[in-house]
């Protein structure tokens, strides 16, 4: 309530701003998923897309199994809580398709 302002006075109004803020993460305060998921569903692409550039043209085409997907993201120390969860992972990639128990790979 000081007549002039002081540089001193804009510090503690931007330190007591910055401690208001309970959450720093930009996705969240955009209405987005946090970092965490937002990181791990990097590596999901990632490592998916990888294994599916291993195999031949015709297994991309008849699918590859979800068991063998979910223990290549396992080895890559990326884990699901549940099945639920995986098959989510899974249908967000703009690259598969589900067909029963496999995944089809569409190259993009």
């Amino acid at each position: 309530f000081a007549d002039e302002v002081t540089l001193d006075h804009v510090k503690f109004a931007e330190s007591i701003c910055a401690k208001s803020l309970n959450e720093t993460d930009p996705g969240l305060l955009t209405g987005n998923i946090d970092k965490e998921s937002r990181q791990k569903n990097d590596k999901v692409e990632s490592f998916v897309s990888a294994l599916m550039n291993t195999k031949s043209s015709i297994a991309k085409l008849q699918g590859v199994e979800g068991k063998e997907i979910r223990e290549h993201l396992k080895a890559n120390s990326v884990l699901f809580d549940n099945n639920t969860d995986f098959n989510s992972a899974m249908r967000r990639l703009p690259f598969l398709t589900a067909s029963g128990s496999k995944w089809i790979y569409e190259e993009v």
